[in-house]
């Protein structure tokens, strides 16, 4: 599910010509009154963050909006501007940043099973990208004018 939603959430990204700050203007202004409800929802259930945070926590609340807004603005710009093949092979490196600072740093569980998986995943990746690149030598062979 996220992986198909970020793929669409890249392709349109890609399409969409207009300034970085815009665009996540509208995408907040679209999905803003639904997130106000489910906070309004989740603090009349006792489940918001009104009786959690206390203090100066109060104020990681909106910080939180912006370290996730820039991010999300330097991948607007970022993606007009690398194909989506390459975007997609960098989208495996967060996940094994995470993976190798889980397994290393904080001595989480990693057995047979999830190092066939690990494996498999970057298999995949690397034939993905031979076949990629055999392509593209392909294509560029052919569009050679013959003399």
């Amino acid at each position: 599910m996220i992986g198909g939603s970020f793929t669409l959430y890249s392709a349109v990204k890609k399409k969409v010509r207009t300034n970085a700050n815009v665009s996540i203007f509208f995408e907040t202004a679209t999905v803003a009154p639904l997130a106000l409800a489910w906070a309004v929802a989740a603090e009349i259930g006792g489940m918001g963050a009104g009786g959690v945070l206390h203090g100066a926590q109060w104020l990681l609340l909106p910080l939180s909006g912006v370290v996730t807004t820039i991010p999300l603005m330097l991948f607007a710009v970022g993606i007009r501007t690398t194909s989506m093949t390459l975007s997609s092979v960098l989208m495996y490196i967060n996940p094994t940043a995470q993976l190798l600072l889980g397994v290393l740093v904080y001595h989480e569980e990693f057995n047979a099973t999830h190092g066939i998986l690990f494996g498999f995943v970057w298999t995949s990746l690397v034939i993905f990208l031979i076949s990629d690149r055999m392509k593209q030598k392909k294509v560029s062979k052919e569009s050679k004018p013959c003399v």
